[in-house]
Formats: C-alpha cells, structure tokens, sequence
C-alpha cells in the first residue's frame, strides 16, 4: 500500500467515525458540515467497500427527528444537515454508478418529507 493510499484510507476511516459518532454522546455534531462538504467534494472517490456503510449512515441521519430524543441533552440536526445528508448520497451514487445498484427511494422520502415539513414562507 502506497503512502497516498494509506493517507486516502485513513480519511475515509476518520470520515465514517465522524459520522458514526451519536449525538446523545458527543453532543452537537461540529464535524458533520465539513464530512459531508468533503463527501460531496470527492464523491468520485469513494470506495464500494465503503458506499453501503456510508449510505446507511447518510440515511440514518437525514432521517433523524427534528426534535431532540427526551432524556438526552443533544441538539438535533438541522433542515440543512439533513437535507445535506440527502444531496450527499445523491453525489455518491450518481459517481459510482457503474459499481453498484442502489435504490435511493429512503432518500427521496426523508428528502421530500423534510421539504415539506419546513415553513419556507418568510
């Protein structure tokens, strides 16, 4: 294994811990704009061994509720990480096309779930 693949692997691993880590444990999540800006930046390079874990992740929470769990201290995710975590996924898979088959119907729902669910009137 090269340096440059090593670097790229141990990015991917601090990317997916980053992701991974609960909000109940951690509290607000500083790292998950710059994650998913990363994600969405070089989605081309995202590896298949990575793309499921990665995709349940994403799904995990775009899906999260809105509304803090009772008993637990941490702030939700936002309209925007949400929806973020939506376009991410579409990144990913539009880029790895050709590797894997995947149905983003989950996605589409919590996406347009999320936009309807929002007061856009200012």
């Amino acid at each position: 294994m090269s340096d440059l693949e090593y670097y790229y692997f141990s990015v991917q691993v601090t990317t997916l811990h980053a992701l991974k880590s609960k909000v109940a444990d951690y509290g607000p999540r500083p790292l998950l704009r710059p994650c998913l800006d990363g994600l969405a930046k070089f989605s081309y390079l995202v590896s298949v061994d990575f793309m499921a874990d990665l995709l349940a992740i994403l799904k995990r929470l775009a899906a999260s509720n809105a509304e803090p769990i009772a008993g637990q201290n941490a702030a939700p995710l936002t309209f925007i990480d949400r929806i973020h975590c939506c376009v991410v996924a579409f990144k990913i898979v539009r880029s790895n096309l050709d590797a894997l088959n995947i149905d983003l119907r989950d996605f589409y729902v919590t996406f347009y779930n999320i936009l309807l669910c929002t007061d856009l009137v200012r």
